[in-house]
């Protein structure tokens, strides 16, 4: 093998506490290649690691990183034959595996360590292994790993923070403390800070992790401060990390390997987690969001990441998004460059759209996207909140655009007109109203935008009486709900779904029940014509004046753009300055 050094750039990663019923995210064995549950358990000795954690995608670390020779490190006992296997995505078979290379390996009756060299023609995406286990052999460890030096090291700051939820943060604190005992190579290049929204936590006795108590200023507000100690403690790369997540802390080991490698022309890119389903941990939810008119949208979303075909999907992105649409790292899991940000800070936007205007910013650069990173979370359908949507987001998007979107003056009262009529449509009048304030504020300019955090939330909250919740404990019936075409229901009474609603499900009705099916309750929508006529006439004169003011409009907004974004800003709003 020669004098040189080999390095991990992945480990092979198995499954822990928490993810034991879903093998099929590590390994496929014979018990469950086909998918836990089916058929019979039986004893298995032949493992395949094609999967969400443990494929190489070989080609994009090529793309973006300079490596050299690669290898397959392997620390195992007894006798098993290894089989290479190299994977591409076709466009008439979906995807095709073929053996690149097999050995048979002895690694004697004790643990010991072998590096398997690898050749991947530059045609396939990924590589795999699979290993034939002879009785009484064992697989300890393995990493994918090269012989070329990194290009830099990189120290990570991790922000988190959170507000009233101690008990997913203080399991995160407890993880990465583990996870840096465990390497103490690592342990001056990591340290996480986690910011106290709701000033309930007590200080780490863990020198790796800082607790910084904060005022409620929402997960900008989080965030920005966080980032002060990040900037302040001269790190090269901030990583910011929801505090509502569970993670398997080897997406912060591969997260610093892509970025100690990465060539020149790529040190600045953002390096995206996927969000995977908290409670179908084999769904990949969202991995990118891009522009789509007005709001974002997934670019992955909903993909059952059972399969390399499926894992070659979600980590695929078309280098052609990154000119042609805006693309943004959401803040569940999103490592950034401190120097390519300079010295700027979140806008002020409480929640809700603040992550894609943070990453729009450096519209152009990439955000690279690896299996293996990433953080599983609740589904939005589970967050749903009309204050967050109805409110927060239509007003910081509109401030997004106007500083990022030189068609946006075009454009926007088509978009602000298409979600009006949408809530009237599915009779959503507390978020009507909503909307509308959100029209008013934006109308404000500063004022709104900078009005202390604390007393805005309580002023938006007391904008519209919150709907009356039904309790539905028949869940033979919501399951029920979810398979029928509801729209269909004759009558002036009809049923509905709460979360992105069917409007033709309104239609001709008088009153429906709009169900959250996992909240198992519902709240009676009923008809208000009276009211849909004021709606329509305060809307239609907010929008002109929106449009009569805009030019006026964001100049201003974008002189607030460039205040919002600098610490001297932060420090008052925080209220760190008296």
């Amino acid at each position: 093998m020669g004098n040189e050094v080999i390095r991990p750039l992945m480990n092979i990663v198995f499954p822990e506490e928490g993810f034991l019923d879903v093998p099929e995210l590590f390994y496929r064995s014979d018990s469950c290649l086909m998918g836990v549950g089916q058929g019979l358990r039986q004893e298995s000795h032949r493992y395949s690691f094609d999967t969400w954690m443990n494929l190489f995608a070989v080609k994009k670390w090529r793309n973006y990183c300079d490596l050299g020779n690669l290898f397959l490190r392997l620390c195992a006992r007894g006798r098993m034959q290894v089989e290479l296997v190299g994977h591409k995505l076709d466009a008439g078979f979906g995807a095709v595996s073929d053996t690149l290379a097999c050995f048979d390996c002895d690694f004697g009756q004790e643990f010991s360590q072998q590096e398997i060299p690898l050749s991947v023609p530059d045609e396939y995406d990924a590589i795999s292994f699979h290993a034939v286990l002879a009785e009484g052999s064992a697989i300890k460890e393995a990493a994918w790993c090269t012989d070329s030096e990194p290009l830099r090291q990189n120290r990570i700051a991790i922000v988190s923070c959170t507000f009233r939820r101690e008990k997913y943060i203080q399991a995160t604190m407890g993880k990465f403390h583990e996870f840096m005992e465990k390497n103490p190579t690592l342990q001056d290049r990591f340290h996480l800070f986690v910011v106290d929204n709701g000033q309930t936590l007590e200080q780490s006795k863990s020198p790796y992790i800082t607790v910084i108590p904060n005022m409620n200023a929402g997960g900008a507000g989080g965030f920005a401060r966080g980032l002060m100690e990040a900037n302040d403690g001269g790190y090269s790369r901030c990583l910011f990390l929801d505090d509502d997540v569970q993670i398997l802390t080897e997406s912060f080991f591969r997260t610093l390997m892509v970025t100690d490698y990465l060539r020149e022309e790529q040190k600045d890119a953002f390096i995206s987690g996927a969000m995977m389903n908290l409670h179908q941990k084999n769904l990949c939810t969202e991995s990118l969001t891009v522009r789509d008119g007005f709001w974002i949208r997934g670019y992955h979303t909903k993909c059952s990441v059972t399969t390399p075909k499926d894992v070659l999907r979600c980590i695929h992105a078309d280098p052609k998004i990154f000119e042609q649409e805006t693309a943004s790292s959401s803040w569940w899991y999103a490592c950034f460059s401190l120097s390519a940000m300079g010295d700027e800070y979140p806008i002020p936007a409480f929640i809700r759209g603040d992550d894609a205007e943070w990453s729009w910013r450096r519209f152009g650069l990439h955000h690279i996207l690896l299996n293996g990173i990433c953080v599983w979370h609740l589904p939005w359908e589970w967050k749903t909140s009309r204050m967050v949507d109805q409110y927060y987001l239509p007003r910081n998007m509109f401030l997004a655009h106007v500083v990022h979107d030189k068609n946006f003056q075009a454009e926007f009262e088509e978009d602000f007109t298409r979600v009006f009529e949408y809530l009237l449509e599915t009779l959503d009048y507390p978020s009507v109203d909503l909307y509308l304030a959100s029209m008013r504020d934006i109308l404000k300019g500063r004022e709104a935008l900078a009005e202390n955090p604390l007393k805005q939330r309580q002023r938006i909250g007391n904008i519209c009486e919150k709907p009356r919740k039904y309790d539905c404990k028949d869940k033979g019936e919501l399951l029920s709900l979810s398979r029928r075409s509801l729209r269909n229901i004759k009558g002036k009474k009809g049923l509905a779904l709460d979360f992105n609603t069917d409007p033709n499900c309104y239609k001709g009705k008088d009153e429906v029940k709009a169900y959250n099916l996992l909240q198992e309750s519902y709240e009676l929508r009923v008809r208000d014509e009276a009211r849909e006529k004021w709606a329509r006439r305060e809307f239609q004169g907010l929008l002109y004046q929106m449009g009569r003011q805009y030019e006026g409009l964001a100049k201003h907004l974008r002189s607030c753009h460039e205040e919002f974004k600098t610490r001297s800003f932060w420090n008052k709003y925080l209220e760190l300055e008296r």
